[in-house]
């Protein structure tokens, strides 16, 4: 079993473009077989080296199955470090996401506050889809950032 490539681990193509059934069931199937129950009666070393793959196994999990995850990872393994890089999204973008912050911050009632949200929700689902679009065409990794960067502002304002 390969520990260096989560998606060879979890044996699903390495793209950005997932079918999250099948991500699953690799996913279960691989930790029945390496779940560290399997191997009670095993000795330290082994019951160790087999609690290490399935964490291995949960945490290729948990980023190939989250878009903003599997985004970062994807340039990680092309040597882009994201989490360091200088900022660039849009100044159009920021003044959106000033807009929508201030507009869930005003909302007085629930409805009001739901329908911001919705609108959150459907320019999310815009950038996953367009940065599904570049990683097919194999974009500049600037283009790539960027739309990944602007995911990141998203996912803070929802959750």
């Amino acid at each position: 079993m390969s520990l260096s490539n989560f998606f060879e681990l979890l044996q699903v193509p390495q793209q950005f473009e997932m079918n999250q059934e099948v991500l699953e069931q690799h996913y279960r199937l691989l930790q029945q077989k390496a779940h560290p129950d399997n191997y009670r009666q095993a000795d330290s070393i082994t019951r160790a080296h087999a609690q290490q793959i399935a964490g291995q196994i949960n945490e290729a999990y948990q980023v190939l199955k989250t878009p903003l995850l599997r985004a970062k990872y994807l340039l990680l393994l092309q040597g882009v470090h994201f989490d360091t890089l200088k900022n660039q999204v849009s100044s159009e973008f920021l003044m959106q996401q000033l807009q929508w912050q201030e507009a869930l911050e005003d909302a007085i009632s629930p409805v009001e506050k739901e329908r911001v949200i919705s609108e959150i929700q459907e320019a999310k689902k815009q950038y996953e889809a367009h940065l599904q679009q570049l990683f097919s065409e194999s974009a500049a990794a600037d283009r790539l950032i960027e739309t990944l960067q602007t995911l990141k502002y998203i996912e803070r304002l929802l959750y």
